[in-house]
């Protein structure tokens, strides 16, 4: 897709280049010629006074003119109906187009056409752009089937002719804002593949819609596949949807090209959805090892920030992700694979999701977080904390008094920890019981027995509460849970100084176990 931007980015600088060194324009006898720089000009069409001119014919003849002058190869250009421009077998440089289609084009940039046509906006280049079978002319680095744009335009028209031709060399800024007056309706592309060095890529199809500020409403990559000396990937499905970033006015001058990492936070504002499904890689290791990761659906929502000082701070993440497995040769990875083989599973499939949410005026940030295997456990774990300035985190980072703040501001003001069975307990303690020789019953009490044989040695308020809770949870699977609670929010260092006595700890933390 990257590769795709830059070589439409090429052509049209290719197209604004040539025109830094060759001027046409039209005579007052009506005669269309080329100046040169020695004060001379060639011909390139008469002046045509007939009245019934045909200004579908004049428009042709000065795409044809501007081809020529440019040096691009063609086998036939027509202009239907004054509204739509078919070009057969377009070369331009080194990359071949089969079919070009400008449905309804400007005529205002393309009549008489120099490089001082671009000295203003006037409006959109055209209603539709259509590209059918592009590819090198000399190499098969790329090739894309058909490509459609609907309604591009692009507001900073003079800017890009500036730095072009080197008459703006605010490069930052410049490609900022160049990218920030970019509208775009629709942007499709199938069959598209391309080479990079030794990678190489090919999609069903890429869709992009609706592209205005900065911003875009939705990108969906459908069948791709990614081909690497060391890797193999494919992904059915991915989509993008609202993925919005700041205007360049509110970070430009904030910008010292990325020499600190809160930079990272000036651009991005917000972010609905970003999915993807059916995703499969297999990775080749130079020991001979493979690993093969599938993953059935995968999603990131509800990415929103807060502007603080210049930065956009994270408020709220969320992160889902289902039927992750992996497999592989490594020995290591085999005995996890053939431990759970024991316990009957045919597979193993895993589970994960994330979240969490910052606010700004009272400084509390919670995180939960949850991971699970399909058919067998799942631990899940939340937190509350309060005093947490995620400002002075991120703008304070490389500084030595972040570990400072670390220890006495930020304060934990509750976390959960919850073991939930899902059907691997019973198959543990059945496969456990067979090799004691003993029925489930029997290897219960035979652990909650061996537990409080040790229990002696342990010097803790909550030995008893663990115990009873373990022996309750193995008689009846369902949840075992870590529970602390203190009646006042504590921090590093609060915890630190009570760490001595932990019978006293225990209690101010109010840690429960049930």
């Amino acid at each position: 897709m990257n590769k795709k931007i830059i070589s439409f980015l090429f052509l049209v600088i290719i197209f604004f280049c040539q025109f830094t060194y060759a001027e046409i324009v039209t005579l007052d006898d009506g005669r269309v010629v080329k100046l040169h720089e020695d004060g001379t000009f060639t011909v390139l069409s008469e002046s045509n006074t007939d009245t019934n001119t045909n200004n579908n014919s004049s428009f042709e003849d000065s795409i044809i003119n501007i081809f020529d002058l440019l040096g691009i190869q063609y086998e036939t250009v027509n202009y239907v109906n004054n509204a739509n421009l078919i070009i057969k077998n377009l070369t331009i440089e080194n990359i071949n187009i089969e079919e070009l289609i400008i449905e309804k084009p400007n005529e205002k940039y393309f009549n008489n056409i120099n490089i001082n046509s671009f000295n203003k906006y006037e409006g959109k280049f055209f209603d539709k752009l259509i590209i059918k079978k592009l590819s090198p002319t000399n190499i098969e680095e790329f090739y894309i089937g058909y490509l459609e744009l609907i309604k591009f335009d692009l507001k900073e028209i003079k800017l890009l002719k500036d730095m072009i031709i080197g008459e703006s060399t605010d490069y930052v800024s410049g490609i900022a804002n160049i990218i920030d007056s970019v509208s775009l309706k629709t942007l499709t592309m199938n069959d598209v593949s391309f080479e990079f060095e030794t990678d190489f890529y090919t999609y069903d199809s890429i869709t992009v819609n609706n592209i205005k500020n900065s911003s875009l409403a939705e990108l969906i990559y459908k069948g791709a596949k990614i081909q690497r000396y060391d890797e193999y990937a494919e992904l059915e499905t991915m989509k993008i949807r609202n993925l919005k970033f700041n205007p360049p006015s509110t970070y430009i001058s904030e910008f010292n090209y990325m020499e600190h990492p809160r930079e990272l936070f000036l651009f991005f504002d917000s972010l609905d959805s970003f999915k993807f499904e059916n995703f499969y890689q297999e990775v080749y290791g130079r020991n001979g090892l493979s690993y093969v990761a599938t993953v059935d659906t995968s999603e990131i929502s509800n990415f929103k920030t807060k502007k603080i000082n210049g930065l956009s701070i994270p408020v709220s993440f969320d992160n889902t992700t289902s039927g992750i497995s992996i497999t592989s040769n490594d020995p290591d990875i085999s005995i996890i694979k053939n431990y759970f083989d024991s316990f009957g599973y045919d597979e193993l499939k895993f589970d994960y999701s994330t979240n969490f949410k910052w606010s700004p005026s009272s400084e509390i940030f919670t995180f939960n977080f949850n991971i699970g295997m399909q058919k067998g456990a799942e631990i899940l774990f939340k937190s509350k904390f309060d005093d947490i300035d995620l400002y002075t985190l991120i703008n304070d980072s490389t500084t030595p008094i972040i570990l400072d703040y670390l220890q006495t501001q930020p304060k934990i003001s509750s976390a959960d920890l919850t073991l939930k069975d899902k059907g691997l307990t019973s198959r543990m303690l059945e496969y456990g019981a067979y090799e004691m020789r003993m029925d489930s019953d029997q290897y219960v009490s035979f652990i909650v027995n061996q537990l409080q044989a040790y229990s002696v040695y342990v010097d803790s308020p909550l030995t008893n509460e663990f115990i009873i809770s373990l022996q309750n949870f193995l008689e009846n699977p369902n949840s075992l849970s870590f529970k602390m609670q203190p009646k006042a929010s504590l921090s590093y260092d609060d915890i630190l100084s009570l760490s001595y006595n932990p019978s006293l700890l225990v209690e101010v933390l109010n840690i429960k176990i049930r």
